[in-house]
């Protein structure tokens, strides 16, 4: 329903990205002139210096959001049961893609091209990625695979409060694509904290 929604409603002309996943990929499906302002954390692609910055992630900032007058804002489902409410009850329209898995993100292109109106860009794009990752799985097929902790978070200098990519994390899924072997323990939701005794031990 909620993609013959998209489908039926006007293309958006002033999006808000609230996650650099999504920034990345509308950049990639062409509809980086339809957006007016990214997230905080976005790094990709270089010309985000010259858009406004919204601040917070899960608390993102509404009234920023709103004093840029957006037809559409896109984040990812980790975001949804902070902002979706807030957003319809301020009459605006959103979008929140799955973001944890490869499949579910290379869904979640087309999710963002077909609501901003670019859908066979989005397929070329998510042709494009599966060759690219189905390239590097043949070409490591045959070497030796290292045993690979992925640290995704911790206190910035130090080596405390460890946060890694686990099974069901699409990062798990590139290491493996990549010939290496993900050692982290198995955690909820693709993420788990560890410390540094038990990076030793593995």
């Amino acid at each position: 329903r909620q993609a013959q929604q998209q489908r039926a409603s006007p293309r958006p002309q002033r999006i808000v990205s609230l996650s650099p996943s999504v920034t990345e990929i509308l950049y990639g499906v062409g509809a980086w002139p339809q957006v007016i302002a990214v997230s905080q954390y976005c790094t990709y692609p270089d010309d985000v210096k010259n858009k406004p910055r919204v601040s917070g992630w899960d608390k993102t900032n509404l009234e920023q959001v709103m004093a840029l007058k957006p037809d559409f804002v896109i984040g990812v489902d980790a975001q949804e049961p902070f902002l979706r409410d807030k957003l319809n009850g301020l009459g605006v329209r959103s979008l929140f893609v799955k973001s944890q898995t490869l499949t579910e993100i290379l869904a979640s292109i087309a999710e963002i091209g077909r609501a901003t109106g670019h859908e066979q860009e989005a397929t070329d794009l998510s042709a494009k990625t599966q060759g690219e990752i189905d390239a590097v799985r043949k070409a490591v097929a045959d070497r030796p695979h290292p045993r690979v902790l992925c640290v995704v978070d911790r206190v910035p200098g130090t080596i405390r409060d460890l946060y890694t990519a686990t099974r069901g994390s699409y990062l798990d899924e590139l290491i493996s694509i990549a010939g290496g072997e993900s050692i982290a323990p198995q955690a909820e939701h693709g993420y788990g904290k560890i410390n540094k005794e038990a990076v030793l031990t593995l």
